[in-house]
């Protein structure tokens, strides 16, 4: 023999465990506890992912809407897009994932409103570079109502009339003889 000691472990005996001892173990009412623990823990945890997604998405809208805004008055010939920007941001929402401009009751894409500014020369006008008229006696804001009228064209009665009624259109203030 040698001097190496031989050392055998017995595994102990775990009895199986039966199934109505499990039970007996957690009751009904303990177990609906627990239920309730966890499923409290879980909706808070889901509202908490919720509010957190919905700050994320009214920061991308609100980026969105700020960003094709800006792009749009850019494209306008606008001097600040930061006015253009001012002016149309409260009436701007996301529709369908698109920035949409509600004016006077028209949907419009931001390109389609500074457009539609634009074209408001009386209400506007100031905002855009392309709008102004230079050199001495320009104005700043173009004629209201359409292009001055060729007054080659018109009989001495009808440049009266026109001065008495619309001096703008013959290149006239109001007022002037």
């Amino acid at each position: 023999m040698s001097d190496e000691i031989e050392v055998v472990a017995t595994p102990e005996v775990v009895a199986p465990v039966e199934t109505e001892e499990v039970v007996q173990l957690y009751s009904e009412a303990d177990l609906a506890e627990k239920l309730s623990e966890r499923d409290a823990e879980w909706q808070s945890k889901l509202s908490a992912k919720d509010a957190e997604t919905s700050a994320i998405r009214s920061q991308f809208d609100a980026a969105n809407v700020e960003r094709s805004l800006i792009d749009a008055a850019t494209k306008g010939d606008a001097f600040s897009a930061e006015q253009i920007l001012n002016v149309l941001q409260s009436k701007t929402k996301i529709i369908d994932g698109q920035p949409t401009v509600e004016i006077e009751g028209y949907s419009m894409t931001p390109v389609e409103a500074v457009n539609w500014m634009r074209g408001q020369t009386d209400r506007f006008g100031n905002l855009f570079r392309n709008n102004i008229i230079g050199g001495l006696g320009g104005a700043s804001v173009p004629l209201r109502g359409s292009t001055p009228t060729d007054v080659r064209s018109l009989s001495p009665r009808q440049y009266r009339a026109l001065k008495l009624t619309n001096p703008e259109r013959l290149g006239l203030k109001r007022g002037d003889s």
